[in-house]
């Protein structure tokens, strides 16, 4: 059990890291809230005996660890590249152009920044792509919004005009 919680933890740290970097805390002071959180989400997991067992077999259990420290290190990878778009080697497929490239967060980003200067209609494909090569934001190729108006509500929330914070949070 206290080897599952292991990895559980050290997942919830980098994730809760990279979305206390994207909140704009310094790193050492995000690093110290993603240790908070990992330890909280440890404690309340270990009081509730989750019941969560390595398997008995010693290949299978092998197998297990070893995925379990592969999901860790890509979480990691995941992270830095989230946190910083320049390191797309760090991304989930480094040799994809598309993949490292694109952000759907996007679209989400500026729709809600239309929205929010009063433009009427959020789905004008114009907004989006006003020339035939599209628009950029930093190294992510701006997507048309073509999601539900609900999805505006949550880059409204963080009210932020920084889309690199804003992709991470």
């Amino acid at each position: 059990m206290r080897i599952v919680l292991g990895f559980f933890a050290a997942i919830v740290f980098v994730l809760a890291t990279v979305a206390a970097t994207g909140a704009r805390l310094p790193l050492p002071i995000a690093a110290l809230l993603g240790v908070a959180v990992a330890v909280a989400g440890w404690v309340i997991a270990d009081r509730r005996r989750l019941g969560v067992e390595l398997p008995k077999n010693r290949v299978l259990r092998g197998v297990w660890i070893a995925l379990a420290i592969l999901a860790v290190v890509q979480t990691v990878r995941l992270g830095m590249f989230t946190v910083n778009p320049n390191r797309a080697g760090a991304s989930a497929t480094p040799w994809s152009p598309f993949v490292t490239n694109h952000s759907c967060a996007t679209a989400y980003f500026e729709a809600s920044r239309f929205a929010k200067q009063g433009e009427p209609n959020v789905y004008t494909p114009k907004l989006y792509t006003p020339t035939p090569a599209g628009r950029f934001i930093d190294r992510f190729r701006v997507d048309r919004y073509e999601y539900p108006p609900p999805f505006l509500l949550l880059p409204g929330v963080f009210a932020t005009q920084d889309f690199l914070r804003f992709r991470s949070l």
